[in-house]
């Protein structure tokens, strides 16, 4: 939704023909497409290209600096995005004093951005990367509430909602819904014997035997302790007793 609103801010406030949204990948040294708009039409991408920190985007991200190319033609560091640019500009979006990415627009005329295009731009690179920022923030924040931090996998309080979600989508369309319980017999032996982090261990390859056992579809939550559950839409007893055996 964020990105989406940047796109629609670059396009209907300033009139920019093509902007690009490019986050840093800090450990792989690199930016990757979030989102780009071309001619009005947008797209955001679940698998973003990578982008390797090159020509003028490089520069920004290293410098920190807004960076305008007059004519695409006769400035070696452009990297061709759109079809037959002739100008680009291109702003850091920093957050917390640090470049997190870059905007970049570009346009089929010759010297098209102005001292002022930068300043504005420059505005709204700022305003979107907090938006970003708070964004992430916040998903981090839901699954920290969710999700086991030892086996990663959901908790009870998910588990808790997701099935009554469940249980109402299995009567509205009379579809079968299953739950297999697992736990793992003598686990208090296993700790009392090798120590915790030994127990810890067992409780992550039983979560990875387990997810290898069932579809993408299923939910696997750590009900507490050894005990794990997993619930199967669609899925009547005999389904699951199958996949109960293959665990």
């Amino acid at each position: 939704e964020v990105l989406d609103e940047i796109l629609n801010i670059t396009r209907r406030v300033m009139g920019y023909p093509a902007c690009s949204i490019l986050l840093l990948n800090a450990k792989e040294d690199r930016l990757l497409l979030k989102a780009r708009m071309e001619s009005g039409e947008k797209k955001t991408y679940k698998d973003p290209p990578a982008v390797e920190l090159e020509g003028i985007i490089g520069q920004v991200v290293r410098t920190a600096r807004a960076e305008r190319v007059f004519d695409t033609e006769l400035d070696s560091r452009y990297v061709p995005g759109l079809r037959g640019a002739r100008s680009q500009m291109v702003v850091p979006m920093t957050a917390r004093w640090a470049v997190i990415g870059v905007l970049s627009a570009e346009s089929r005329q010759v010297g098209a951005f102005l001292d002022k295009d930068q300043k504005i731009f420059s505005i709204l690179a700022n305003s979107a990367a907090m938006a970003l920022e708070n964004a992430v923030m916040h998903k981090k924040m839901e699954e920290l509430s969710t999700v086991d931090p030892l086996t990663g996998v959901y908790n009870y309080r998910y588990f808790s909602a997701k099935l009554v979600d469940e249980l109402k989508r299995s009567r509205r369309y009379r579809q079968p819904v299953s739950l297999i319980m697992v736990d793992i017999d003598y686990f208090k032996k296993t700790n009392d014997r090798f120590g915790h982090q030994a127990g810890n261990v067992s409780l992550r390859g039983l979560v990875e035997v387990i997810q290898r056992c069932i579809r993408d579809t299923d939910i696997l939550v750590r009900y507490g302790g050894d005990e794990f559950v997993v619930v199967l839409p669609q899925t009547d007893k005999r389904a699951a007793f199958i996949i109960g055996e293959r665990i």
